[in-house]
């Protein structure tokens, strides 16, 4: 008889584990996302990567870049996840309606569609929505969604369809507004900035690109507290903190209620967009949620 080599399979938490840090590109992202411990999380790479035989990861910081042989394997078990996920769907779910996995940014899953959930269960009392926040949603798509939203510019891969502008204003509280010595340079009061240490800058508008934008050489230094979302920014701004220069979208609600005043002239385009990409088109349920979302933020 030939020899024969036995192959040890990699276990379905590693794989978890290593599909979880390519798409956060953090330890400590993927453990909480995981329930599980960062050491934990890097006990199952390690484990990996003496399987392979080679690193799976390059460390810039605290940040971890995959390398090409661990996008491929997720590239590759990404889409098994994604199809045992619509498999159990599938048993555990008697009707054509049934639920729809949503992935999109934290901030926007948070201030802008988790609010008005509600309205689209009223219209679709058998469609259940399960929203995943994610920061980088375009490296998400490997995961079992339905639909994926991104913020910024427009991911590489084809698919995806844009949904909305993103316009920035500067908004503040009336009280703080009242500080503001200069209308066309609101420099002079603290301005609440978003932070993007150990993350993606995509989708970032800052206060630098934005006096740009204006035709401003601010007066003063750009000084204030950072945030490191921007629903957290907005919260800020709500206390008083200072000035934030926001998505309208996100923020006409506190507009409206006159918690946060627009400061004249400020709205300015970002170049920035929404984009949606969707996996499973030919569920009935899911265009049914596409276009409830697209008529929701025309009227927004």
């Amino acid at each position: 008889m030939g020899n024969h080599t036995s192959v040890k399979s990699p276990s379905l938490t590693s794989l978890r584990v290593l599909e979880a840090v390519v798409r956060t590109g953090f330890v400590k992202r993927a453990a909480d996302e995981l329930t599980v411990s960062a050491s934990a999380v890097s006990h199952q790479l390690r484990i990996l990567e003496e399987e392979c035989g080679a690193p799976l990861f390059r460390r810039e910081g605290r940040r971890l870049v995959p390398l090409p042989l661990a996008l491929k394997a997720v590239d590759e078990i990404g889409d098994a996840f994604r199809r045992l996920a619509n498999a159990h769907t599938n048993l555990t779910s008697g009707n054509a309606e049934r639920l729809v996995r949503v992935v999109a940014p934290t901030s926007f899953t948070l201030g802008w569609l988790f609010p008005r959930t509600q309205k689209f269960s009223k219209l679709h009392p058998k469609i259940e929505l399960f929203l995943i926040p994610s920061d980088n949603p375009a490296a998400t798509q490997r995961t079992p969604a339905q639909v994926v939203i991104h913020h910024g510019n427009c991911p590489n891969d084809i698919g995806w369809e844009p949904i909305m502008s993103d316009v920035r204003v500067v908004l503040g509280t009336p009280e703080v507004l009242t500080r503001v010595k200069d209308l066309n340079d609101p420099s002079n009061v603290p301005l609440i900035r978003v932070s993007t240490e150990g993350g993606s800058d995509d989708g970032l508008f800052t206060w630098e690109e934005w006096f740009a934008n204006q035709g401003i050489l601010p007066g003063h230094p750009i000084a204030g507290p950072y945030a490191s979302q921007g629903h957290l920014a907005l919260n800020m701004a709500l206390r008083g903190e200072g000035l934030v220069l926001a998505e309208i979208s996100l923020a006409v609600e506190h507009v409206k209620s006159g918690k946060l005043v627009m400061l004249p002239g400020s709205e300015t385009p970002s170049n920035l967009a929404y984009w949606c990409k969707v996996h499973d088109p030919l569920r009935k349920d899911v265009p049914k949620f596409v276009n409830w979302l697209r008529h929701e933020l025309e009227i927004t």
